[in-house]
Order: C-alpha cells, then sequence, then structure tokens
C-alpha cells in the first residue's frame, strides 16, 4: 500500500509510521511520519527529510462535521485550575511541527520548554512556568486550518502572569526586557540575545500572552532596568505599544520596535540588530 492509500485512510488530526518509500521501503524502520490534516495527506521522513504532500481540495462532510465539533468543543473549554490537558504528549503531529517550524522554533528547542500536544484537543500546548518552576499558565494553539479560536487558555483571570524565555527568572533592575505578543516570539527574542546580555545584566523575551496589559504586568515590567515593545505591526499592536508606553513609562525606560512582520519571523542576526537599534538610542 502507498504512503499516500495509507494515510488517506488515517481519521483527520491523526498520524501514524510507516517505512519511507525513498529510503527504507520494506526494512520496518518505521522511520516516516504520516499525517491526515485539514489541508491534505503528507509523509515526513526523520532519515532522509522526505516530505511529499497531497493536497485534498475541497473537504469531505466528514471533515467539515469533525471540524466543527472541535470548534464547538472549543466553545465549551473550561479550565479554572491551570492544568495542562490530560492527553498532553510530547510527540507533535506534523502540523503542530509545521507551525514551529515556521516560528524558527526546532526539536530541541520545544523540547527544552516542554512544548507538547493534546490530540483531543488538536492543539499544540504551550506552557507557561513561574519563577520557582510552578505551572502558572498555558496555551493551546490551534495549528488545523479553519480552527477557532487561534488560542485555548485557562478561563482564569490572566493577572500578572507572562511568560519569560529564561527559565526561573524574575524581572529586576539589571533585566533588560523585550514584550512580545506571542511565546514563540519571546522565546526566538531570549535565544538570539543571550549573547546581548553581560556585565551582570541579562536581556529576556517576554510575552504577554496577548496583548493587555494588567496592574501586574505593569508592575512586574516596571521592576526592570528598561523595556522594548515588539508587538505586531497591526492596529491591536499599535494600541499595545501605546498603551505599554503610557504605564511602565511611569516605572522605567520604555522604548519600542516596529518591524513588517513578527520576531520570530526573522533570523536571530536580524533580531540582535533590531534589539541593539532599540538598546542604543
Amino acid at each position: 500500500m502507498s504512503w499516500l492509500s495509507q494515510a488517506q485512510d488515517l481519521p483527520l488530526g491523526r498520524t501514524s509510521r510507516c517505512d519511507c518509500p525513498e529510503c527504507g521501503e520494506g526494512t520496518n524502520t518505521n522511520a516516516a511520519v504520516l499525517n491526515h490534516s485539514t489541508r491534505g495527506y503528507s509523509l515526513f521522513c526523520h532519515a532522509c527529510g522526505y516530505n511529499p504532500f497531497q493536497d485534498k481540495g475541497i473537504q469531505t462532510l466528514e471533515e467539515l462535521k469533525r471540524l466543527k465539533e472541535l470548534n464547538e468543543h472549543a466553545e465549551r473549554y473550561i479550565d479554572q485550575d491551570v492544568r495542562i490537558p490530560p492527553d498532553y504528549e510530547t510527540e507533535i503531529p506534523l502540523a503542530g511541527r509545521l507551525w514551529l517550524y515556521s516560528g524558527g522554533i526546532s526539536p530541541t528547542v520545544w523540547k527544552e520548554y516542554g512544548i507538547g500536544y493534546s490530540r483531543n484537543l488538536q492543539r499544540v500546548i504551550l506552557p507557561v512556568y513561574g519563577v520557582a518552576g510552578e505551572l502558572v499558565w498555558y496555551q493551546g494553539r490551534a495549528v488545523h486550518d479553519g480552527q477557532r479560536p487561534k488560542y485555548l487558555n485557562p478561563t482564569i483571570p490572566k493577572l500578572g502572569r507572562m511568560f519569560i524565555s529564561q527559565r526561573n527568572t524574575e524581572i529586576t533592575s539589571t533585566t533588560t526586557v523585550i514584550v512580545c505578543e506571542d511565546i514563540l516570539s519571546a522565546i526566538r527574542v531570549g535565544k538570539a540575545t543571550v549573547q546581548l546580555s553581560k556585565d551582570g545584566d541579562e536581556c529576556v523575551g517576554v510575552s504577554l500572552l496577548g496583548t493587555k496589559l494588567t496592574t501586574e504586568s505593569i508592575n512586574r515590567l516596571g521592576n526592570a532596568k528598561r523595556v522594548i515593545s515588539w508587538f505586531d505591526n497591526d492596529n491591536a499592536g499599535h494600541k499595545a505599544r501605546t498603551d505599554l508606553y503610557k504605564a511602565v513609562g511611569m516605572l522605567t525606560s520604555v522604548n519600542s520596535i516596529r518591524s513588517e512582520r513578527d520576531p520570530k519571523r526573522y533570523s536571530d542576526q536580524d533580531i540582535r540588530r533590531y534589539i541593539a537599534g532599540a538598546v542604543n538610542v
């Protein structure tokens, strides 16, 4: 049976393993991952990188029904205890991996930050840990076409919770904070700016897990040596930049970076260049 036939037999959103038709046919190594997504059928071989994709075109009624069920489930989602979904796993299917790759996040990095997947929710799970290493928040990111909303969060007030790229790190008077909207951008900024941390000063990427400031997050950011906002180039990002400048600027030095793309869409070198420019203003 061809890889495509095997993928077509999979339920929507599921993955399976098989031999790679390019480098391992008949070897029983199962080095390739089959995937059935809303967009199509694909295979990815971890050994040779073979990655064919077959577009499905128009979705079937069964697939549309499954997507409708997923979105209805998301609308009813409740978590007032901040607990990672019970079916969380570290094996991320192709749709999730492609989303992570598109943000410049490698397998080594997503394992470092405990990023995983929920098959029940059909979402990449992005955990957020506090200074003591305790889970304080998480986001479930949609990775399939037509999935809504983009993020699922615990259904309690966010207060001062934020994602900080350097684990077990609190914001202090020696910290330069680059504030981003999303977690992937904060990770990329944190990784790219390790070289900029020197003489006791530390540079970290922070995600507000959105664009809205709270009293608690304003006070936490106000402890920093300096704060640099790097929000999306849209109306929500422009408002967030202004709000942060007005609120946090009363407590510490605040500057901003304006770019056409999200931080995660740039190379590490470009990220450092943008930040160095904002620091030296």
